[in-house]
């Protein structure tokens, strides 16, 4: 990955455009201990993160948990099923919960899984 990204930024991409998305905290802390290594110039601009924290990103910046006004954590096995039956509205895997401020928003169900409603 160290390398496909200096080559992005060799190349001329935007540092600050590249994400380098990981599954685990661990190793998004390496790979921004590699690219801060690399002698590329912009190399300390580059984004590495989980999935999650990147999902919860997006969802804070377009303010979904502050519509909800609670306080989201990572379901329990029990608390899916009965969560996605609720959601309701199964069309093309999009689900919309309509009891709540996100009456009019879509959001992909594998993203409102990770969080409570």
């Amino acid at each position: 990955m160290r390398r496909r990204v200096a080559r992005l930024v060799e190349s001329g991409a935007d540092p600050e455009r590249i994400l380098a998305v990981t599954f685990t905290r661990i190793a998004a802390e390496d790979v921004r201990r590699e690219l801060n290594k690399l002698d590329v110039e912009g190399a300390d601009e580059i984004q590495a993160r989980t999935l999650h924290s990147f999902a919860m990103r997006i969802l804070r910046k377009q303010w979904v948990i502050n519509l909800l006004g609670r306080v989201t954590r990572p379901l329990l096995n029990f608390e899916i099923e009965p969560l996605l039956y609720d959601l309701g509205d199964n069309r093309f895997g999009i689900r919309v919960h309509a009891r709540s401020g996100l009456r009019h928003m879509k959001l992909p169900s594998l993203v409102l899984k990770t969080m409570i409603l």
